[in-house]
């Protein structure tokens, strides 16, 4: 059995998560798939967060280079 589920993102992020997925032939459903089922593998968020404001700022600007 299946589920949906709906989510809202800014449509940049989209298209940039769809072309780096694409690369790795694979489809914003599936790569969901693959985050959920790590995180529930790894009983964690399947990548370093922190509320250190040295890490997180570091962080932040990863995410946001273009």
């Amino acid at each position: 059995m299946t589920s949906s589920m709906n989510i809202r993102m800014d449509n940049e992020v989209k298209a940039q998560a769809q072309a780096i997925f694409a690369q790795f032939g694979l489809d914003m459903t599936t790569a969901i798939n693959m985050f959920l089922r790590q995180a529930i593998r790894t009983q964690s968020i399947p990548f370093r967060i922190s509320l250190r404001p040295d890490i997180a700022e570091e962080a932040m600007a990863v995410i946001l280079e273009d």
